[in-house]
């Protein structure tokens, strides 16, 4: 399947021979299935509160890739992501707004934003993505960087080595959203 592949192809932009199961695994919001998707935007919400937490609990991984739009639309609200988050205007051109970190099943984790890989948008790889974070997006995977060392980074991206809310920053960006908290 080409979405697979595609995937993979991601996967491997941050882990040299990725290889799912092993390096990354995915998830949908909404696991039953019906003929082209039918009811699935209704259903988003309701299976995202009931299953998401035990799913995300089970992987250990840091890094919590949203792709495309549908995704998006959902865990924007969801986990509070902001409205710039996976904007077109920004997906490239602003790494920020499409970078979070939050606490989910019980690790915090960065959340970060990629078209879905067979749409027809372009910037679909992380290094067309994140061009200036692309190899702090690597230490984070391979586990030379934790995720609050990432998060510190962010602020210095943001404001630069001294600037204005640097340690605050970090502190804000861990608050689990509402519909997750326990």
């Amino acid at each position: 399947m080409v979405f697979w592949s595609l995937v993979q192809k991601r996967a491997c932009e941050l882990v040299d021979q990725a290889a799912p199961g092993r390096d990354y695994v995915m998830t949908e919001i909404v696991h039953c299935k019906s003929q082209k998707e039918a009811g699935v935007t209704r259903a988003a919400r309701h299976c995202f509160d009931r299953h998401f937490e035990a799913i995300i609990r089970l992987s250990p991984a840091p890094l919590v890739v949203v792709l495309g739009a549908k995704a998006r639309d959902l865990l924007r609200k969801a986990l509070e992501l902001g409205p710039r988050f996976g904007s077109k205007a920004t997906v490239g051109l602003d790494e920020q707004a499409n970078l979070a970190v939050r606490r989910l099943g019980g690790h915090d984790r960065v959340v970060s934003y990629l078209w879905h890989p067979t749409g027809m948008t372009a910037r679909k790889t992380f290094a067309l993505s994140y061009p200036s974070r692309i190899s702090e997006l690597r230490r984070l995977v391979r586990g030379e960087m934790s995720v609050s060392e990432f998060a510190y980074q962010e602020a210095d991206h943001r404001y630069g080595p001294k600037g204005p809310g640097s340690c605050r920053l970090d502190a804000s960006r861990r608050q689990q959203p509402s519909s997750v908290r326990r």
